[in-house]
């Protein structure tokens, strides 16, 4: 087993992958879906105000009992993204929503780690998802939500 520092290490790595990868094309964990997780694509029916991320992170947060720890702007003013995880060492998990207003697109990624990185959803995150769904439809009952494979999402322009 690793020491704590060294687990947390390729977490940290592949938040910063995520965040570099939103900076450097468009806002994106779509490029970090080659990895396994749950994932929800929502077409929204309306546009989307600003705050529609925050909102929805903080929702998330408090259906899910996880907390809500960095949200914040991508590349466009209309494009935000949130992290909701929870704070156990291993196994971790984690849930990116991103938004972008603009196309009115929200996603949603829902990831375990375990001490060497992304793990196949386990039971208890496949029922997260499953959760996660039921508040999507709560919150925005007009709008198509798609479960997301590995390679779908927002590409840049």
């Amino acid at each position: 087993m690793a020491p704590p520092g060294m687990r947390l290490f390729g977490v940290r790595s592949i938040r910063f992958r995520f965040v570099w990868a939103c900076l450097a094309a468009a806002c994106s964990p779509f490029l970090e879906r080659e990895s396994p997780g749950v994932f929800y694509d929502v077409q929204l029916a309306a546009s989307a105000p600003s705050t529609l991320c925050l909102e929805f992170a903080s929702d998330v947060a408090a259906h899910t009992g996880l907390e809500l720890r960095w949200h914040g702007p991508l590349q466009r003013p209309d494009q935000c993204a949130a992290l909701v995880n929870d704070r156990t060492d291993v196994p971790r998990l984690e849930i990116w929503i991103t938004m972008d207003g603009d196309r009115r697109l929200l996603f949603l990624d829902v990831r375990q780690f375990g001490p060497s990185g992304p793990e196949k959803p386990s039971r208890k995150t496949k029922e997260l998802g499953r959760q996660l769904a039921q508040l999507i439809h709560e919150r925005f009952p007009a709008a198509k939500v798609t479960q997301g494979n590995r390679l779908s999402g927002l590409r840049a322009p």
